[in-house]
């Protein structure tokens, strides 16, 4: 018992040990690799829309500030459904605008099963498509911010999701910087580092905020 015990605290001990050490250098390693990552993307986010890329002063999260129209505009970073992957965040601040915060888009992918043309012979293949579940108390409000101008992009864009907050909302801990307006638009997609997508998004956030100024 005594020499099991004095091989334990001679070897498997500082093996352990050794061990868990190479664990946290490698998390670090990985952690300041992804971190290094994300300033290049948010770097190149920054270029190509000729804006100055900021960070929090607490988290050290990088965002981008823009305005559309009089409305103050925060790109930041957000995780998509499922806290998988990053996506890229637009809110917007809305002064003086009706709005049914209950209104959301959200992207959902349905499978798809597509039978060959005889039922007994031939494979059977799976599609995933893409759908949007539009839901809202208003349908004036849906019908008028759902114009043709604004479905148009949003299928170009592709978004993941569309809804409103307000400040009492715990999304509010969201916006990067002190804002004045009680009432805001979400915009998230998954773009990621395809950034010629970026424009596309962009333009989109610019179509939805001031379809909702005419409404």
């Amino acid at each position: 018992m005594d020499d099991l015990f004095s091989k334990f605290k001679n070897f498997i001990l500082p093996a352990f040990i050794l061990i868990q050490i190479l664990i946290i250098a490698l998390r670090k390693f990985i952690d300041k690799k992804k971190d290094i990552e994300k300033r290049k993307k948010w770097d190149e986010y920054a270029k190509r829309l000729g804006l100055i890329l900021k960070e929090t002063h607490d988290s050290k999260q990088p965002y981008i500030n823009f305005r559309i129209s009089n409305y103050n505009c925060y790109l930041i970073e957000l995780p998509l459904s499922g806290g998988i992957r990053e996506g890229l965040a637009c809110i917007c601040e809305l002064k003086n605008m009706q709005i049914d915060k209950n209104f959301s888009i959200v992207k959902k992918l349905r499978l798809r099963e597509k039978k060959s043309i005889s039922k007994r012979f031939g494979p059977t293949t799976l599609n995933i498509d893409d759908i949007y579940t539009i839901k809202g108390d208003d349908e004036n409000f849906k019908r008028k911010l759902l114009n043709s101008r604004v479905i148009t992009h949003l299928l170009k864009a592709n978004p993941e999701s569309l809804s409103f907050f307000d400040k009492k909302d715990t999304k509010s801990t969201l916006i990067p910087e002190k804002a004045d307006s009680d009432k805001f638009l979400l915009i998230i997609s998954g773009i990621s580092h395809d950034y010629n997508k970026l424009s596309e998004f962009i333009e989109m956030c610019r179509v939805i905020v001031r379809t909702l100024e005419t409404i």
